[in-house]
């Protein structure tokens, strides 16, 4: 009896050694329906998913929808529904529809809308200026795109160096040379608030306008917003888009205006150290009359016909009177 219920239990013990060795193997057929996808986990580790991702047995494949339907995340447009934004603090969103382009660092410290971004130009292509948000959805400020943000009209504008024709004359040796002739300008244009830097476009019988002005490669505007260059390359062509003849505070001067330059549409000396000093003024530094004189421009022509008018235009005598450009630097 003993014996018996021995074997017995060696058998049963076997079995139960070989079900625990041998369960947890895989499946060497589907079983009948198929395998079971992965579930989509909760934990913090990172998962892909091949198909799209439905609620309730709604949407299409790639698209991420809601419980009645509708759409969260587009797979064709690539955008989400408005109704989930604002993002995280520091996301960039789209225009109009204010799609996500790019998550940044939930450590960001404020939001970048990207609507109403561009340049002015024609009345047709300006923009508005976009916004800046913080927490909550505050505005914090303005942004363009291209140019800088006008606020007293909300317009992105072109961003562009100053350019003025004085509005006071010197004799031709009383504005003290090149230096001083910046200094004019520098004066003029802190008096009318312009702010920046600026020089004056002159060249002496030793260093040119080319040699001393920065070459901007932005655009030339006057104050009232005339454009006169697209860049220094533009400005140095021998034609200007526009007549040289608004003054720092915006004041159009006419015909019979003369400023003083000895300076070539190339930007280089007209009059240089192999001629005589007597017609540069002596350096821009006498003031009596004939045979001394300075070359000059004209602030009434572009020349369209490229010649550099504007700028290179004659001869004047040193004691009558001129004004000076100023271009900002």
């Amino acid at each position: 009896m003993k014996t018996l219920l021995s074997i017995s239990l060696a058998i049963t013990g076997a079995f139960l050694f070989s079900y625990a060795v041998f369960a947890f193997d895989a499946p060497t057929a589907d079983p009948p329906g198929s395998n079971i996808p992965t579930p989509i986990n909760v934990g913090p580790d990172a998962q892909v998913k091949s198909g799209g991702l439905w609620v309730d047995s709604l949407g299409v494949d790639g698209d991420i929808v809601d419980g009645s339907g509708s759409v969260i995340f587009d797979s064709g447009t690539r955008k989400i529904r408005e109704s989930f934004l604002p993002f995280s603090k520091g996301d960039i969103v789209a225009p109009g529809d204010r799609s996500l382009i790019s998550g940044l660092s939930s450590y960001a410290t404020q939001y970048l809308r990207l609507n109403n971004l561009g340049i002015s130009g024609t009345s047709a292509s300006k923009v508005q200026c976009g916004q800046t948000f913080g927490p909550n959805n505050q505005v914090k400020g303005t942004y363009c795109q291209f140019g800088t943000c006008n606020t007293s009209t909300s317009i992105c504008e072109e961003q562009s160096r100053g350019a003025f024709i004085t509005s006071s004359t010197w004799k031709g040796g009383s504005f003290g040379g090149l230096s001083g002739a910046d200094d004019k300008c520098q004066l003029f244009a802190d008096n009318a608030g312009l702010g920046g830097q600026w020089k004056a476009w002159i060249s002496d019988q030793f260093t040119s306008a080319s040699a001393r002005l920065t070459h901007s490669t932005i655009p030339y505007k006057m104050v009232n917003g005339a454009k006169i260059a697209e860049n220094w390359s533009d400005l140095t062509d021998g034609r200007l888009a526009a007549n040289f003849n608004i003054t720092q505070t915006g004041t159009l001067l006419s015909s019979g205006v003369k400023v003083w330059t000895n300076t070539t549409k190339s930007g280089s000396m007209d009059k240089d150290s192999s001629d005589s000093s007597q017609e540069v003024c002596a350096g821009w530094t006498f003031s009596g009359g004939w045979p001394h004189t300075g070359p000059v421009g004209d602030p009434n022509r572009s020349d369209s016909d490229g010649n550099g008018w504007w700028t290179d235009n004659g001869r004047l005598n040193c004691n009558l009177n001129a004004r000076l450009y100023c271009l900002e630097q």
